[in-house]
């Protein structure tokens, strides 16, 4: 008897499918009229489906609010800014490395004069860049010789050779001015001196260099301008600016904020900074010495 009662209550019990697809009837009723605006027929499933879908739409929300929000903009800037102090540092220490290997060359040449190894005349002052013992400089060959002659007839008249300009620049660890990409390269033949970088409104602009501020004003032309004299007789120029944060004979140092990006040129849809780059009193092209 308690066997058969135990089998009706288990026949009589829902599934969990039946549980979830058990139908319900949502009313919706305004109460002024007296009739029913909204009739359906609902599942438990479909309330668990709908709850789904409002969590993953809050969550792509949640996270795009996160990506843009100041906060993470200031992290990318924080880590461009030790990707070049790392880059910095690189250079440093390999600087260090070649002072300390001149170092060492030249204790070694005084150990050999005081060991009575070599002619004291032979050694070469610390001050001098060469440090190859001259007791141990090989003669170049025929080979050699006739590559050196012909690379340098070739050369003679390549008139694609990099500018003393260029390779001086390159030596610079510049930073990029603002975070955008460039919407107008520089040409030169048609006076347009610099590149203009498409950027979001109001970004951060920073000086490229250590340097001094000559120029901070307003112009009809460009707008809100600014330009920095950096060591080594280097101009970088930023027009098109929002807003500018120094002044005239403010010190600055490379990666300081020093204007906003604005949309002060007339005729452009969007918001862009025109940054010019100038050495020696001569244009260059701020791309093939800038990653932006």
């Amino acid at each position: 008897m308690w066997s058969l009662e135990r089998k009706r209550r288990k026949v009589g019990r829902p599934n969990l499918w039946q549980w979830l697809t058990q139908k319900f009837k949502l009313e919706i009723y305004k109460e002024d009229e007296l009739r029913d605006v909204v009739t359906r027929s609902v599942t438990r499933l479909d309330g668990f489906v709908l709850f789904l879908v409002l969590v993953a739409v809050v969550s792509v929300l949640a996270v795009m609010v996160y990506r843009n929000s100041p906060s993470q903009r200031r992290q990318a800037d924080r880590d461009y800014l030790l990707h070049q102090q790392m880059v910095s540092d690189v250079l440093r220490i390999d600087s260090i490395n070649e002072i300390v290997s001149m170092r060492d060359n030249y204790i070694r040449g005084i150990q050999d004069i005081l060991l009575g190894r070599i002619n004291a005349d032979s050694v070469r002052s610390i001050d001098s860049v060469s440090v190859v013992d001259p007791n141990l400089q090989i003669e170049p060959s025929d080979i050699e010789k006739e590559f050196v002659s012909r690379y340098e007839e070739q050369e003679k008249y390549n008139v694609t050779s990099q500018p003393p300009v260029a390779s001086e620049v390159q030596t610079r660890n510049l930073f990029r001015p603002t975070r955008g990409t460039i919407s107008g390269p520089f040409d030169a033949q048609n006076r347009h001196y610099g590149v203009d970088i498409a950027a979001n409104p109001n970004e951060s602009v920073i000086s490229v260099m250590d340097g001094t501020v000559i120029t901070s004003n307003y112009t009809a032309e460009y707008g809100f301008q600014i330009c920095i004299h950096h060591p080594g007789d280097m101009v970088s120029v930023y027009r098109y600016c929002n807003s500018l944060l120094k002044k005239e004979g403010d010190k600055v140092k490379g990666g300081d904020v020093i204007a906003l990006v604005g949309n002060t040129q007339a005729g452009q849809a969007s918001s862009h900074l025109h940054f010019e780059l100038w050495y020696e009193g001569q244009p260059v092209d701020p791309a093939k010495y800038i990653v932006f």
